[in-house]
């Protein structure tokens, strides 16, 4: 029998539709459902902190 699920989403639509057939599965079970959502730290930090400038060698 199952009585726990977790479910990782990073916020995408097979995610979301793998999300949705948990919830699904935990309400015929009568299982818990823990979600943990998945941020990628690598698209934040290259977007947001600049690279240190250098001049350029002439």
């Amino acid at each position: 029998m199952i009585s726990k699920i977790l479910v990782a989403t990073d916020g995408s639509e097979t995610a979301r539709k793998a999300t949705m057939y948990a919830v699904d599965l935990a309400k015929q079970t009568g299982a818990s459902l823990t979600l943990l959502s998945i941020i990628d730290k690598g698209l934040f930090l290259t977007q947001s902190i600049p690279l240190p400038w250098r001049p350029l060698p002439i």
